[in-house]
């Protein structure tokens, strides 16, 4: 039995989960994600849409979007969480040049080189349910990418 629980990261590592979401049938897209500390405190938050989505495109641009985040706020130490293990896969192996989406992929690799450590981590989808909420309003939001930076931000412009 596998018991529903966000994953801690270690002391001086924040945690990055990013989800998506498609609805096919309306041709809308989202994604969002969080940064937590590990003491689960709640640092960033951030979604976006994009028109005729493809889940594997809309899950990478979220991985790219939230180490950038990470990367802008200084954090030195992130775990990303990912229930997507196609998307680690990509990551971990090497480039193929003939992939659809090879210059988002390329450029995450580019952000991997800068001088701070990234560690990728398979999750189960339940466990990453804070992100999966995110993705869906970020499916619906009216404007571009939204960056929150504190429960209070996101709180007022998720739930009003």
């Amino acid at each position: 039995m596998h018991v529903i629980t966000w994953i801690r990261p270690n002391f001086g590592l924040v945690a990055l989960n990013v989800n998506n979401n498609a609805f096919l049938e309306s041709n809308l897209g989202g994604f969002g994600g969080l940064i937590r500390d590990n003491t689960r405190c709640f640092l960033h938050g951030f979604l976006d849409n994009i028109s005729r989505p493809y889940i594997l495109h809309v899950e990478i641009l979220g991985l790219y979007h939230g180490l950038k985040l990470c990367l802008d706020s200084c954090y030195k130490q992130v775990l990303y969480l990912s229930y997507s293990g196609t998307v680690v896969d990509l990551i971990q192996k090497g480039l193929n040049m003939f992939h659809k989406y090879e210059n988002l992929i390329w450029a995450i690799k580019q952000l991997f080189l800068k001088d701070w450590v990234i560690n990728l981590q398979h999750i189960l989808r339940e466990d990453n349910d804070a992100a999966d909420f995110l993705a869906n309003k970020g499916a619906l939001i009216d404007s571009y990418f939204v960056v929150f930076h504190s429960e209070a931000h996101l709180t007022f412009h998720v739930f009003s």
